[in-house]
C-alpha cells in the first residue's frame, strides 16, 4: 500500500521534493531514493498517468475526493461536499511500521478533513431547522455527531443540543453528559431550541466572537 499512500500524499500536498518524499516515506531504508523510484515505477505501471516525476519532484496526475471536497467548501458548495464525504481519510490504514512523521499527516488530514465537515453538517442542520424542519435538522446533527477523528468545541456541543432538544431526540442526552463533563451546562428545552433556531439566534452563536473589554485608562 505504500505507493498508493505516496500518490495521495502527493495529491493533497501537490508536487514535492523527491528528496523529501524518500526521507518521508523510507527514512530507515539504506537507498531512500531508489525506493522511492521503485515506489513511482510500480504507481506508472500499475495506474498509468498516475504521477508525474523528473529528476527533482514528482507530482500525482489523478483526481482527489478530499481536494475536492475541500475546494467545494471553500466555494459554498456545501451539498457537494458532503456527499463526497463518506469517512475518514484512508481509513484503515495502517501505519504502525512507518514513520512517525508520516502517521502524523495522516491524522492531521483526517482530523482536519473530518472537523470540515463536521461544520458543514451543523450548519446545513441549522439552517433546516431554521425553516422549521427540525427533523431534518436533528437528522444531520446526529450525523455530525457520529463523525469520527473530530472533537467537538464546547460551543458546538450547545449548537448539537440546540437542534437535537428541538426535535426531542433522544440523543440529546448524550451530548448534555458531554457537555457536563467540559463543565457547560446544556438545559434548553423544546420550545425555547426551536425559537432559537427559527430566530435566527443559533447562527448567531455558532461562532463566537472574543470580546474585549474598553479600555478605561492608557496603562495597559
Amino acid at each position: 500500500p505504500k505507493p498508493l499512500l505516496l500518490a495521495s500524499y502527493l495529491a493533497m500536498e501537490g508536487p514535492r521534493p523527491r528528496r523529501h518524499l524518500a526521507e518521508l516515506f523510507w527514512p530507515e531504508a539504506r537507498d531512500p531514493m531508489r525506493s522511492l523510484s521503485v515506489a513511482l515505477t510500480r504507481l506508472r505501471k500499475g495506474v498509468p498517468g498516475a504521477v508525474a516525476a523528473d529528476r527533482r519532484q514528482a507530482a500525482c496526475e489523478l483526481p482527489c475526493d478530499a481536494t475536492a471536497f475541500l475546494d467545494h467548501l471553500d466555494r459554498g458548495e456545501r451539498e457537494a461536499a458532503l456527499a463526497l464525504y463518506r469517512g475518514p481519510f484512508l481509513d484503515g490504514l495502517d501505519l504502525r511500521t512507518w514513520s512517525v512523521e508520516l502517521e502524523e499527516w495522516l491524522h492531521a488530514q483526517r482530523e482536519f478533513l473530518a472537523d470540515r465537515a463536521f461544520g458543514a453538517l451543523l450548519d446545513a442542520a441549522e439552517e433546516e431547522a431554521g425553516r422549521g424542519r427540525f427533523g431534518d435538522g436533528a437528522d444531520l446533527a446526529e450525523a455530525a455527531a457520529r463523525l469520527r477523528w473530530t472533537v467537538p468545541e464546547p460551543h458546538d456541543l450547545e449548537r448539537l443540543h440546540t437542534l437535537l432538544v428541538a426535535a426531542d431526540r433522544a440523543s440529546a442526552e448524550r451530548v448534555r453528559r458531554d457537555a457536563d463533563g467540559l463543565g457547560l451546562a446544556l438545559s434548553a428545552d423544546a420550545a425555547s431550541a426551536r425559537r432559537r433556531l427559527t430566530d435566527g439566534r443559533a447562527a448567531a452563536h455558532a461562532r463566537p466572537v472574543a470580546q474585549l473589554p474598553g479600555r478605561d485608562t492608557a496603562f495597559v
